[in-house]
């Protein structure tokens, strides 16, 4: 033994403040493994659910089109539609009562009140198909 070890061999106790740090690192990266840990069956659970989503939806793709393609699909019509409720929505105040009335019932509400709801809103004019009710 030399003279600046101890009697267990530690030479200055750098051994037993080696182990406390090392323990300490353990546990913080325990610590940080259980959070990540946590996070990660998080995110599984939320995959689980959007794949359950995207199950229900499945109905809706056309053959042999996958959920990707059916997004563009749909975005690509959402502004299809957007652009011409714009277009309506820049006209609409120089059209004349009852149809500016009708566009902007559509417009707000997607739909035009069924009678007798409606009254006189639309001063007699009918649709040539019902208007409320989606077709499927």
């Amino acid at each position: 033994m030399s003279f600046d070890e101890q009697p267990d061999g530690d030479i200055h106790g750098e051994c037993a403040a080696e182990i406390r740090r090392l323990k300490q690192e353990l546990k913080a990266e325990r610590d940080r493994s259980f959070v990540l840990g946590l996070k990660l069956m998080g995110k599984s659970l939320e995959k689980v659910q959007l794949t359950n989503q995207i199950g229900t939806c499945r109905q809706h793709l056309k053959d042999d089109e996958t959920v990707a393609d059916a997004m563009t699909r749909l975005e690509h019509s959402e502004s299809f539609y957007r652009r011409r409720c714009e277009a309506l929505q820049a006209w609409q105040s120089s059209m004349r009562d009852p149809e500016r009335v009708i566009v902007c019932d559509i417009l707000a509400n997607g739909f035009t009140l069924d009678q007798p709801f409606a009254g006189e809103r639309y001063a007699g004019l009918m649709p040539a198909a019902p208007t409320t009710k989606e077709t499927t």
